[in-house]
């Protein structure tokens, strides 16, 4: 489902409060049923029913990363027009966004790849993939009571942590799938953590 609204435009506008370039990546998706009730139980709380939420296919995987690829490219190459740096681009999902920024972290072409890497309630569903050398330093942040994400982003972490990529792990004890800027419970502060760590690594001087 489209959750530009929700996960892409608001995050975009925080930042750029905060002083940093943001852009949204609408990247191409599967194809799904004209209504999300045929995918999702209408009773809110209900469980998700088995299956619902299945990783994208594998070429709507491929369409997704590769324009995730060509994002990259475009930003570092009008860098210098839009003032700034080609070096400092963190690049972030959430969901099925962060199956597609996993596979931009991973990409084949280290070139292609982004400087840093923000996977929300996001990782690869279907099997960890093996990690290059180089690979972007990671944020990770998930709930623990997220029913989809949470082993598939723990599971992915340590891969990372295997590959000595020093990842860094957010689990918080509740918000659940889909947290964005939603009050929900502990995960609320996930995008301070965000920032934090972008800090660490000096993101936020001009």
């Amino acid at each position: 489902m489209l959750a530009i609204d929700q996960e892409g435009y608001p995050v975009a506008e925080w930042f750029a409060q905060h002083g940093i370039t943001a852009f949204v990546l609408k990247y191409r998706l599967a194809e799904t049923p004209g209504s999300d009730d045929s995918i999702l139980s209408p009773k809110p709380g209900a469980p998700i029913p088995p299956g619902a939420m299945s990783p994208l296919p594998e070429g709507a995987q491929q369409h997704a990363i590769a324009d995730g690829i060509q994002a990259i490219k475009l930003v570092r190459a009008n860098a210098a027009k839009w003032g700034i740096s080609p070096d400092r681009i963190v690049f972030g999902g959430f969901s099925a966004g962060g199956v597609v920024t996993s596979g931009v972290m991973l990409a084949e072409n280290p070139a292609d790849r982004p400087n840093y890497v923000a996977l929300i309630y996001g990782a690869p569903f279907d099997g960890t993939p093996k990690i290059p050398a180089n690979t972007p330093p990671a944020f990770l942040a998930v709930a623990e009571d997220d029913p989809l994400a949470s082993k598939a982003e723990v599971a992915f972490f340590h891969a990372l942590q295997e590959a000595n990529a020093h990842p860094e792990l957010h689990v918080f004890r509740s918000g659940k799938h889909g947290f964005s800027f939603s009050q929900r419970g502990t995960s609320d502060h996930w995008i301070d953590e965000l920032y934090w760590w972008m800090e660490s690594y000096g993101l936020l001087k001009p």
